[in-house]
């Protein structure tokens, strides 16, 4: 992992976004997509530099892309988290996006819909596969 690129992804306001959602737990790029109102398509190109720089990992479960924060136990990584967490201070925006995040997440287990991920974000592992 190339530092440069983890702090490539530091200087894009959208990046910030998603890594403070993946922050609390995994996502589904559809979910993402919603939350920063951006096509599903500008999302995934985020998501994938995001992945090919070191800071996230996926997995598959059917159709759905499930997205979360790479290895926590990276010394960067660990020391960038609580700078992240600190922007809900600085910008509501992100703030903002953690409350729709849950409200997102429920909905989807209201509708019944065959997402993998419970209302409280965790993936349901039956036919998950690692990307």
């Amino acid at each position: 992992m190339a530092y440069h690129e983890l702090f490539k992804c530091m200087g894009d306001s959208q990046k910030l976004r998603i890594l403070n959602l993946l922050v609390e737990g995994p996502l589904c790029v559809c979910h993402i997509h919603e939350l920063l109102e951006e096509s599903q398509p500008k999302v995934s190109r985020h998501l994938i530099a995001m992945k090919d720089a070191g800071w996230l990992v996926s997995s598959r479960r059917l159709n759905w892309f499930i997205y979360s924060i790479a290895d926590e136990s990276n010394p960067l990584i660990q020391k960038l988290i609580p700078l992240i967490k600190e922007l809900r201070e600085q910008d509501p925006v992100y703030k903002i996006d953690l409350g729709r995040r849950e409200v997102i997440l429920a909905q989807t287990a209201s509708d019944k819909k065959e997402c993998p991920l419970t209302p409280t974000g965790k993936i349901r592992e039956e036919n998950t596969i690692r990307v």
